[in-house]
């Protein structure tokens, strides 16, 4: 697939072909964000002409160069380059599934830089996208599962070019939990307002805006449920009635004055107080697990949580107790096994004062979570002479601190989680049995990445949105090849690991560009040694990659045919190197490749730079 590749030094971005005009620079608001040096914020409109790519200089600083002359429009085909500030733009072939879009995450701040004529064309653009979205919305019917609810939220907050947008609940006591949510979850200013504007009974269809010198948030709902859309600056004059008509698919039309109120539909699941940052996602093992916690949230039976590690166990610990009765009181964490035995132990149950020289009074975590929750991370590793204590503790609620005579009563919910089998332990006489049998009073298990891997794609718009808001970056979306890598991975280090992946991955992305499967080294060569003759060479910098560095087999008849094409290559190679009295550019030319094509052919294929330099 041809595209349009911006180059400097090390950093490379690529973008599809343009099928109408578009607008390069370094400014945000560009469809091309190009930020490297000397490139001005809006240096060029883009579009094909023909079997070319048609550069029109902008007005800009540094302007368009080919062939060492400046030009005010330049024509590009396979092979050409031109440049732009010190960043050179070439056409190139390059690997389809690296440059189509699977995930758009891009949500690009306007400005009032952009001239009239440009304002108007993205007005216009924009209402085109919101057509289209209105269409697939009523093309679908009026049947919502989790996962095309969350695909209408996600297409929703790119045509609205909004931070986030959120489907809520307002439970009977008042509070306000999020149901389905694309981009950060919405401040809780937002559901505030969103709670004190639907959550009273109301049976009417509502709209409201709240705005001010930094923010907008628009409210479209009734009865119990809403839909919040926050945006960092204004929002477009059409998103009040855009976000109306969305409100009354997804959570239906307005209630009839003998109709029950919306709340009594909700399912158990719904009501469910997510924490911020979490991504339940629509794999069945985690919809039967959070189904499983909701039948049960309302009792105050101590909870274990068992998972892998990096599962997301203390966000699920989170969401237990802002979900269920203890949720007004606090909630505290301890790692169990980070922390020495004897500090453990005033850690947990507290220190008097005077208990010894230099010694500090404090009252302990679950003197601290009195009314709350309390999480035992790394159960399994607390010492045996602590477990007895904690049993005493499950069983009476009271603790006793160090130097005190008297225990005092406490209300505490008690999470613990462990990434092992405390099982085994049991059996092996690690861990006490009857302790085991008090902490399990409510166990789930977390199901590992590698078996919910229809989570992944919303895990990754998370973290990926994330990401780009910390480092200051506009990710385009992440291309089809990289999303196939992702989903392949097995994960050993589960949720944990995919975000860290993911911000790596940002952060040596350039702004502007699309994540591919490029910046995904550590994953794309675990997922690629699985299989030592994927991918096929499909282009020149698609080939280049360490694991197809290495020959496949020879058949028993002849070479493989992987080999007949290299040799091929060299002897192309050789012969245009030769004509062109070993000019690397010239050569390219002849070729009809770029030269950094060229140049890639020439170290993938060894043997033609020894051969050149005999």
């Amino acid at each position: 697939m041809l595209c349009l590749v911006a180059r400097y030094n090390a950093e490379i971005i690529r973008w599809p072909i343009p099928r109408r005009e578009a607008k390069l620079g370094s400014a945000l608001d560009n469809d091309f964000v190009v930020p490297f040096p000397g490139v001005s914020r809006h240096h060029a409109a883009v579009s094909t002409d023909g079997n070319h790519l048609r550069l029109q200089d902008l007005k800009s600083k540094n302007g368009i160069i080919v062939g060492g002359h400046r030009v005010s429009e330049a024509l590009l085909k396979t092979g050409d380059m031109a440049t732009i500030g010190r960043a050179t733009l070439a056409i190139e072939d390059a690997r389809t599934s690296d440059v189509e879009i699977a995930l758009s995450t891009a949500s690009r701040p306007r400005t009032g830089s952009v001239s009239d004529t440009s304002a108007d064309d993205r007005a216009k653009s924009d209402a085109a996208q919101a057509l289209r979205l209105i269409r697939h919305i009523e093309a679908g019917g009026s049947k919502f599962s989790g996962r095309r609810r969350q695909q209408v939220l996600e297409q929703a907050r790119g045509v609205l070019n909004a931070e986030s947008i959120a489907l809520c609940a307002v439970q009977r006591n008042g509070d306000v939990s999020i149901a389905s949510v694309s981009g950060g979850s919405p401040g809780n200013d937002a559901l505030l307002q969103g709670g004190t504007l639907y959550g009273g009974g109301q049976r009417k269809w509502h709209t409201a805006t709240v705005k001010s010198a930094e923010t907008t948030i628009l409210f479209s709902g009734r009865a119990y449920q809403f839909l919040v859309a926050y945006f960092r600056s204004a929002s477009p004059p059409w998103a009040e009635d855009l976000l109306g008509f969305m409100g009354e698919k997804l959570i239906g039309a307005p209630a009839g004055p003998d109709e029950p109120p919306a709340s009594a539909a909700h399912s158990q699941y719904e009501m469910l107080v997510f924490p911020p940052g979490m991504v339940v996602g629509g794999s069945e093992s985690m919809k039967r697990l959070m189904h499983q916690i909701a039948a049960t949230i309302s009792s105050k039976m101590d909870v274990l949580l068992l998972g892998e590690t990096g599962t997301g166990k203390e966000l699920l610990a989170r969401m237990i107790h802002g979900s269920g009765p203890t949720r007004r009181g606090a909630f505290l964490a301890i790692n169990c096994a980070a922390i020495p035995a004897d500090l453990l132990e005033a850690e947990l149950f507290g220190v008097l004062g005077r208990v010894a020289t230099g010694v500090d009074p404090r009252p302990g975590l679950f003197a601290q979570a009195n009314g709350g929750s309390i999480l035992l991370d790394e159960i399994g590793e607390l010492p045996e002479r602590l477990q007895a204590k904690l049993l005493r503790v499950l069983q009476e609620r009271e603790i006793l601190p160090l130097g005190a005579t008297v225990p005092r009563k406490i209300d505490v919910r008690v999470i613990s989680a462990s990434n092992r089998d405390l099982g085994a332990l049991v059996e092996e006489g690690r861990f006490r049995a009857d302790l085991y049998y008090r902490l399990r009073g409510l166990q789930f298990h977390i199901p590992p990445l590698r078996d919910r891997k229809d989570d992944i794609p919303a895990l990754v718009m998370e973290y990926v949105t994330r990401a780009a808001t910390e480092y200051g970056k506009v990710i385009s979306g992440v291309s089809r090849h990289a999303l196939h890598l992702l989903v392949e991975h097995d994960w050993p280090g589960n949720i944990r690991e995919l975000e860290n992946e993911i911000r790596r991955a940002v952060l040596i992305c350039p702004s502007g560009g699309i994540l591919h499967s490029d910046y995904l080294g550590t994953v794309r060569w675990n997922v690629e040694r699985q299989r030592p003759n994927y991918p096929p060479a499909e282009t020149a910098e698609a080939a280049a990659t360490p694991t197809e560095t290495h020959a496949a087999p020879a058949s028993e008849n002849g070479p493989s045919l992987r080999k007949r094409v290299e040799a091929t290559e060299r002897d192309e190679i050789e012969r245009a190197l030769a004509e062109a009295g070993g000019n690397q550019s010239r050569a390219a030319r002849i070729l009809g490749i770029t030269r950094n094509g060229l140049a890639l052919k020439l170290k993938r294929l060894g043997v033609t730079l020894a051969r050149k330099a005999r």
